[in-house]
């Protein structure tokens, strides 16, 4: 079959690698001018590079139908495919999506799944439809989410969980195409998470559980890279910090004033909450990370957010 590979990111040029180890035609790829290594292993292969603002554009519907596109399979490229696309396909449009369905549709689903205290994380793949997550299931797998999970080290797995998806599509659409599963989901359990939704507006709350608070800080946090929430922020003295990483205790502080800085230890300092002691390990000031015993002094506090 013809492709026309939507992608960004590593799992995009991992996508782009398995269909080339394939029977299946790469006809095109649309990739944003920043991915280089996608863009130049298409060039190498002679594949047409296009730009993924044509998949807004109707009119790009003449090329697909120009040149026999099959199957169109986006691989975390940002862009709303305008349905004149969708229907100039010879068969069909697929998507992979980092997160459960339709219980974690939109963005930064990893993320969510942590902050919300999920057990376990999903990847989906499924048919693209005119609205954004909407289409029928084909393939999808459950896996565990780690204590220590990040939202970079949950999106990374997401990925290795993601790919194999793809391999079974590219099997099932070499030997029967119609053979491949089409499950409705079921909108009553739908939520869809918008683009610039931040749990608790970016903010610390330091009189909930350790637990709680803990899973937000690990939910933002993609370092080395950047976080789509940012580092949660919390007010210090006079000025606005960033939590990057914490570890949970079983200190109990239940009768100290929740957001109150304990004495460092090893590095790390204390930090009370609603119920027991939290390590801060880094804090994020002025652009840089910096060891949380460094900034943090004993007896002052944060204010708490509500």
């Amino acid at each position: 079959m013809n492709f026309l590979l939507t992608a960004d990111e590593s799992a995009g040029l991992q996508a782009f690698r398995l269909l080339q180890k394939s029977p299946h035609v790469i006809s095109g790829v649309a990739t944003p001018a920043g991915h280089h290594a996608l863009r130049e292993n298409a060039a190498q292969m002679n594949i047409p590079i296009l730009e993924p603002e044509n998949l807004t554009d109707p009119k790009f519907a003449n090329w697909i139908r120009k040149n026999k596109i099959d199957v169109l399979l986006n691989v975390h490229l940002l862009y709303i495919i305008h349905p004149e696309i969708l229907r100039a396909l010879a068969f069909d449009a697929f998507n992979l999506h980092t997160g459960r369905l339709p219980e974690y549709a939109g963005l930064n689903a990893p993320s969510w799944a942590i902050y919300n205290r999920e057990e376990r994380h999903g990847v989906t793949l499924h048919r693209i439809e005119e609205g954004i997550d909407t289409g029928s299931i084909a393939y999808s797998s459950t896996f565990p989410i780690h204590s220590d999970d990040t939202g970079l080290t949950l999106s990374m797995r997401s990925v290795n969980e993601g790919l194999p998806l793809i391999s079974k599509l590219l099997k099932a659409l070499e030997k029967d195409p119609h053979s491949i599963p089409a499950i409705k989901q079921d909108f009553k359990n739908r939520h869809y998470y918008e683009k610039n939704e931040i749990p608790q507006n970016g903010y610390l709350n330091w009189s909930l559980p350790a637990v709680e608070i803990d899973a937000f800080i690990r939910a933002c946090n993609y370092k080395p890279f950047k976080s789509p929430w940012g580092f949660p922020l919390t007010k210090y003295e006079n000025s606005e910090i960033g939590i990057v990483s914490s570890i949970l205790t079983e200190d109990s502080c239940k009768n100290v004033t929740p957001g109150t800085i304990g004495h460092s230890m090893n590095g790390m300092t204390p930090v009370a909450t609603s119920d027991h002691w939290l390590l801060i390990k880094k804090c994020h000031l002025n652009d840089k990370t910096i060891s949380a015993d460094r900034l943090l002094q004993p007896g002052n506090g944060f204010k708490i957010e509500s």
